[in-house]
């Protein structure tokens, strides 16, 4: 069946850029070697989906996620069967990562969007570029790895004895920073040192960020429960990453902690302490930072920004 995205009018006329869909391989069957795509065409397919796919803004922007995410799936289904390991396919695979991080903060907020299936397909794609010996910006991704995997202390100790005998790039050196922060739970200077960090890390961390609201509210209910203890909503704010008094209503529905009619937070021991981590929105900062680049760039080349 012929996807929509796959049609396209030129001239009154309908023409078809068909792209092979993913499909899982038969039990027992085995794939040819002329039944996959060479890595040339898999590096152009991937290019194709970004520039003229990804921009077709007459769809959703939801459709178009699920076609590309279909078809680049596909694409490393044929580079794992083929076993490539080359320049192209670390290119590949640093395209699809820029992609699949883009679409999660963009889609944040819909329901008609699998949070935990983009995730998955994040930490695999992630793997594959760090085991390469042809990624040139280590760094950068190593950084990524650290956002993702915040408390796990494995993870920063295994870095640091990556970098242990030279100096610490950017944004690895940031990143450790933002990991001492939170080992200290220095919520101040976690979301001081999120706001500058380079956007893709900023993507990367984002769906982290509902979790880290949660545990300081937990703390601040703790902290601040005490006879008539009031915390304005203005002073919180500029502390936080929350962008407005909306966001904080969000938390004030799970019954976080409450806001009186003065605007001010009432923490207090007896506010849930269920943990939260459903409640996502898009950043004003990092909305601004994409208004000033064109995304198909950021995804294709640009990702070190």
């Amino acid at each position: 069946m012929v996807n929509s995205l796959e049609k396209f009018v030129n001239n009154s006329k309908i023409e078809y850029n068909l792209v092979k869909e993913y499909g899982r391989p038969a039990a027992g069957k085995i794939t040819k070697s002329n039944e996959l795509r060479t890595i040339d065409t898999l590096l152009k397919t991937t290019n194709y989906l970004i520039r003229e796919v990804y921009t077709r803004q007459n769809f959703d922007y939801v459709s178009r996620y699920e076609f590309i995410f279909d078809r680049l799936r596909s694409v490393r289904q044929d580079m794992v069967i083929a076993r490539y390991n080359s320049e192209k396919s670390n290119k590949i695979h640093e395209i699809i990562l820029c992609f699949y991080l883009l679409a999660d903060y963009k889609l944040c907020t819909s329901n008609k969007y699998d949070e935990f299936i983009n995730f998955q397909h994040v930490k695999e794609v992630l793997n594959m570029i760090l085991s390469s010996s042809f990624c040139t910006k280590k760094s950068w991704f190593y950084s990524v790895y650290l956002l993702m995997n915040l408390k796990n202390f494995k993870s920063a100790n295994q870095i640091l004895k990556v970098w242990k005998d030279s100096s610490l790039e950017y944004p690895l050196d940031e990143c450790i920073s933002l990991c001492k922060a939170y080992l200290n739970r220095n919520y101040v200077r976690i979301f001081k040192i999120y706001k500058n960090l380079p956007l893709l890390c900023q993507l990367a961390f984002h769906r982290r960020i509902p979790e880290i609201e949660t545990e300081m509210i937990k703390i601040m209910n703790v902290a601040y429960s005490f006879k008539n203890s009031k915390y304005s909503v203005e002073n919180f704010l500029k502390i936080t990453l929350f962008n407005g008094r909306h966001s904080l209503e969000k938390y004030e529905e799970k019954n976080l902690l409450a806001i009186d009619k003065d605007d001010n937070i009432l923490f207090a021991k007896h506010h849930s302490q269920n943990d939260i981590n459903n409640i996502r929105e898009r950043f004003d900062f990092i909305d601004y930072k994409l208004a000033d680049i064109t995304e198909v760039d950021f995804i294709l080349e640009s990702y070190d920004v």
